[in-house]
């Protein structure tokens, strides 16, 4: 008999399955939907024709294998970015690694840093790929609700939620700010409290900044700039959200040298290098980018502003991102989530459920409201509130 995969199938097949059976729904019903269920934005990315410039008349450089650590160019920009925008004074080009997304960055920096069974502290609600990329990794996600602790406490009591949940095998601290799903932007004070949490449990950081450009309640702070905390942290960036390029597939792991020799070495096996037409495009985006990410940012508060006027259900205002996460505990009673989004479906919308954000989130569901334009976006909303009179 051959050897079981490491990676769970029982739990994490079934978390995929949410949302392949939403997609499945999706095609069912016949007729257009509001695709509110998917992270995306309506907005072409800047300069819409860059990906075709990209692709067209390039020097045949391009079709040979590119460096694995990333374009000369776009590792420069990245470092300038980061410490002009994110405080990253200490960052070199040897601490950027160009990676197919934030994703594949994540993954890479999960590989160097797990061992079987090592356990990761995930602030819940999370991202939902976190999860099964830990697994896939041989880790242990312990999930700890934190975002509703952070609108409503001091930061003492997200290093209390923390702290409770600790275990010898600790080895890695995840969050995501500001959040997906739940739109909280982390104060300084707090981001200092789980820096202070991780240096006193000697556990690594991971900080997901995938939206760092769209906090709206206050700065976005990056951890890594913070004294004392750059050796034990990576920090994740992507193209996809900050410059609607969710399908160019570029990302950036920033981290200490040390620490970005070792990711370096996983790209270098499993990726080897992110396609050179991709990478200049992005390269032109964060070169001359700045007009339009201020008014994608504009656009996008706008749009939350619509939100938290017109929808007529429990979430904590947007200080950030691009997602609300309706608590629908209440209205639902005992029924499952898929009484509402069925419902929502039927109706012309579709959300997310709740579920592969935590487990302890199994009657939330995630709207998204960058997905379409503002007038398209109203009329979902009204949609939502009559099936949400209706439960």
């Amino acid at each position: 008999m051959p050897r079981a995969p490491r990676f769970s199938p029982s739990s994490e097949q079934l978390r995929a399955s949410v949302f392949a059976r939403l997609a499945h729904k999706i095609r069912a019903i016949g007729r257009p939907v509001v695709p509110l269920h998917i992270g995306d934005t309506c907005l072409a990315p800047p300069d819409s024709g860059r990906f075709e410039r990209a692709t067209q008349g390039l020097p045949p450089e391009v079709y040979r294998y590119g460096h694995p650590y990333g374009a000369d160019a776009l590792i420069e920009a990245v470092v300038a970015r980061v410490k002009t925008l994110n405080g990253l004074d200490w960052a070199t080009r040897d601490c950027v690694q160009i990676s197919n997304g934030a994703t594949q960055a994540i993954d890479a920096f999960m590989r160097c840093i797990l061992a079987p069974g090592d356990e990761v502290l995930l602030c819940a609600p999370f991202w939902p790929l976190i999860r099964g990329i830990v697994r896939a990794n041989g880790g242990v996600p312990v999930e700890v609700p934190l975002y509703d602790a952070a609108r409503d406490g001091p930061p003492a009591r997200l290093v209390d939620r923390l702290e409770a949940a600790l275990t010898p095998r600790a080895t890695c601290l995840y969050f995501n700010t500001p959040n997906n799903p739940e739109g909280t932007v982390l104060t300084r004070s707090q981001i200092e409290a789980l820096g202070a949490f991780a240096a006193r449990h000697d556990l690594w950081i991971l900080s997901d900044e995938a939206y760092e450009a769209f906090a709206y309640a206050r700065p976005h702070v990056s951890i890594a700039s913070l004294p004392g905390l750059a050796a034990r942290t990576a920090t994740a960036y992507t193209a996809s959200k900050t410059f609607a390029m969710a399908g160019a597939r570029v990302g950036w792991l920033v981290a200490s040298p040390e620490v970005t020799d070792v990711v370096r070495r996983v790209s270098n096996h499993t990726v080897y290098n992110v396609a050179a037409p991709m990478q200049r495009a992005v390269f032109g985006a964060l070169t001359d980018g700045d007009a339009w990410l201020a008014g994608a940012r504009e656009r996008y508060e706008r749009s939350a502003a619509l939100v938290v006027e017109r929808l007529r259900a429990r979430f904590s205002p947007p200080e950030g991102g691009v997602f609300v996460f309706l608590d629908l505990r209440e209205p639902l009673c005992e029924r499952p989530i898929w009484a509402f989004l069925d419902a929502c479906l039927e109706a012309g919308v579709s959300l997310a459920p709740g579920e592969p954000f935590g487990e302890a989130y199994g009657q939330w569901a995630r709207l998204c409201f960058t997905a379409v334009p503002e007038p398209e976006l109203a009329e979902a909303i009204d949609t939502l509130n009559g099936v949400l009179a209706r439960l």
